[in-house]
């Protein structure tokens, strides 16, 4: 199995080779119809499109042990938790299948110019010619990497990381107070200092990071068996 991975585990990325990474998915990806979501981990999403390309799949994770995303030709084996998440939400992924599935990525573009936030934008029009349109924002921002599902008027459908309920003293002290069904509020700025140039080739990002995510998945396969023990 090839992958090819972006993470940002402990350490900044830099901004160049994020960008690179997503200029990849954006040549290779937008066009594409979804035709499956899955959950090859905890806080991982994987998309299939249904194109004639080597890697078809893209695969985001905000998993807090390794935060990715990468492109792939065949699917990761799902994930089946043996206990609950305390911060990830499950349900996340079965509501991106049940509002993008079919719809086709139109757009891959960076939140803006300075920071690892990707857009992918889905559209879709239905046999009565009512167009729709559903964003997920994912947010590669180290130890708060997040994932949203929105609206077109960005109003949060759902999100990889479970929120604090309005008025509880978590979500008042909260410095970006988000819930579902209002819209997001803006990211924060990204720390100053990031490196705009790309320092390795698409290749060598690949290549660098591929153990990555297979070091998670055998860690959760190893973890499982453990369990059932």
């Amino acid at each position: 199995m090839a992958y090819a991975i972006i993470q940002i585990q402990g350490w900044l990325m830099h901004l160049g080779e994020f960008k690179l990474v997503i200029d990849h998915v954006r040549r290779s990806l937008v066009g594409g119809r979804l035709t499956r979501v899955s959950s090859p981990a905890p806080g991982s999403v994987a998309m299939t499109f249904d194109l004639e390309i080597p890697e078809p799949i893209v695969v985001a994770s905000v998993n807090p042990r390794c935060t990715t995303l990468f492109t792939t030709d065949a699917e990761p084996p799902c994930h089946e938790s043996t206990k609950p998440q305390r911060m990830l939400n499950p349900s996340f992924v079965k509501a991106l299948e049940h509002t993008v599935l079919g719809y086709t990525l139109t757009e891959a573009r960076l939140l803006r110019p300075d920071d690892r936030i990707v857009l992918f934008i889905f559209h879709h029009v239905d046999q009565y010619g009512e167009e729709k349109t559903r964003t997920l924002q994912i947010e590669m921002t180290g130890r708060v990497a997040h994932m949203f599902l929105l609206t077109e008027t960005e109003r949060v459908v759902s999100s990889m990381r479970r929120l604090h309920r309005p008025g509880t003293r978590e979500f008042k002290e909260a410095k970006r107070r988000i819930a579902s069904g209002k819209p997001l509020p803006p990211p924060p700025a990204p720390p100053k200092g990031y490196n705009g140039r790309s320092a390795a080739s698409l290749e060598e990002i690949m290549t660098r990071e591929r153990n990555a995510f297979e070091e998670l998945q055998s860690d959760l396969q190893r973890s499982r068996k453990v369990a059932l023990q």
